[in-house]
């Protein structure tokens, strides 16, 4: 895990300069603090060495080793949210274009910060005790790679598609792919979060309590819009490049 676990940063990392080449660029202003930026990016990686054991809080490690590595992985946001008042300051007072990979990088701001905050309330060993094999951890992991690394996946296609073949993507499209995507996602993980905190656990195919079934109704909503979603996007792609073709 000392190795494996700086992989979730190396996804990361790559969708943050995504997204300061965008905000950047739809605000018509150069990146604020960019100096900053670097250094941030430096600390995340050095950092992402050091909190491989908050996988580990329940193994009875002890309370000394869980305290470090519960306070390096808070450390650890402090980076990140630096990153995050960065793409806000650049956004301060721009001339902002909404246009669809900016719809992206907005979509992420929001839904990253809602993974980070409950990244540090996994941070503290006992509570950790209480949400690591929950429900709570899986809607985490989610909002964190599907709100970072997926979100600026479709921002990088949108804004780079042109420069790579001559043709822009449909933007109709792509704001129905990201609408979709952004509430489908809500309507898919949120509910998770609540099922973690009453303690359903992972890996559970039944349950004895009905009055949780209404959470996964809503969970399955939300996986049929992202479905749309997926959809969505194919069919960006696929509209895009019937006027390319005719002409």
């Amino acid at each position: 895990m000392v190795w494996g676990h700086p992989e979730v940063y190396i996804l990361i990392l790559p969708a943050f300069g995504v997204f300061s080449e965008i905000i950047s660029t739809f605000c018509s202003k150069r990146l604020f603090g960019y100096t900053s930026m670097v250094y941030a990016t430096v600390v995340i990686t050095l950092l992402s060495y050091l909190v491989w054991l908050h996988h580990f809080f329940t193994m009875g490690s002890g309370a000394s080793v869980n305290s470090f590595f519960g306070i390096t992985t808070m450390i650890i946001s402090i980076p990140t949210g630096a990153k995050l008042f960065n793409w806000l300051f650049t956004m301060y007072r721009g001339k902002i274009r909404y246009e669809v990979p900016m719809l992206w990088a907005i979509g992420f701001m929001v839904t990253f910060v809602i993974g980070g905050m409950t990244g540090i309330m996994l941070a503290i060993p006992p509570a950790d005790f209480v949400l690591h094999n929950s429900l709570f951890l899986v809607a985490h992991f989610h909002n964190v790679i599907i709100g970072g690394v997926v979100f600026g996946m479709f921002a990088g296609i949108n804004y780079w598609f042109p420069k790579a073949f001559g043709f822009k993507l449909d933007a109709f499209w792509g704001k129905m792919s990201f609408w979709f995507w952004c509430i489908g996602f809500y309507f898919a993980f949120m509910p998770l979060y609540v099922l973690g905190l009453t303690g359903v656990t992972r890996r559970l195919s039944q349950f004895e309590d009905p009055s949780l079934q209404k959470f996964f109704v809503i969970a399955a909503f939300g996986a049929v819009l992202l479905a749309i979603g997926i959809a969505s996007f194919l069919i960006q792609i696929v509209v895009s490049k019937k006027p390319r073709e005719a002409s």
